[in-house]
């Protein structure tokens, strides 16, 4: 059964009726129902905001990279809690697909970031040598490979 505009109209004056006659029958009803409907477009009371963004930004982690490299880095963050990490994943925007918002765990976002700061930080270094030799990169030890043999192959 499909219900017209004018069907509609009627059942919600009816509907409308019947509290208005119960809110002059009963006292409590009539007070909870002015208390909701005062209550409609007022901002709702809520506990104290405990999410990132209210957590003061710790450092430049970029900054102590260029200074201490990935070791300092890696002792810096390890002093850190874990709002203040997800704080830097956010805010220097580390995981675009937002993957980290579901983890818990410190160990995890300082993965993270030792990951995407060395290589945020190298962003661009084909641009800032144009003409000049850049510096080597420095292979991890036990790699198998020398920095003479890798230049080499190149």
């Amino acid at each position: 059964m499909s219900m017209t505009t004018k069907d509609i109209r009627g059942s919600l004056r009816r509907f409308m009726e019947v509290i208005a006659e119960e809110a002059d029958r009963n006292e409590a009803f009539a007070e909870k129902l002015l208390a909701a409907i005062s209550s409609v477009g007022k901002p709702t009371e809520r506990s104290p905001d405990r999410r990132v963004k209210n957590v003061e930004l710790p450092g430049d982690p970029f900054g102590i990279f260029q200074t201490a490299g990935a070791a300092g880095l890696q002792a810096w963050l390890d002093d850190l809690d874990l709002n203040q990490l997800k704080r830097i994943v956010r805010d220097h925007r580390l995981d675009p697909t937002r993957n980290s918002d579901k983890w818990k765990t410190r160990e995890r976002f300082i993965q993270l970031i030792l990951k995407r700061i060395p290589a945020r930080a190298r962003q661009g270094d084909s641009f800032r040598y144009y003409g000049e030799q850049p510096p080597q990169a420095k292979l991890p030890e036990g790699s198998g490979v020398s920095s003479t043999a890798f230049r080499e192959a190149k």
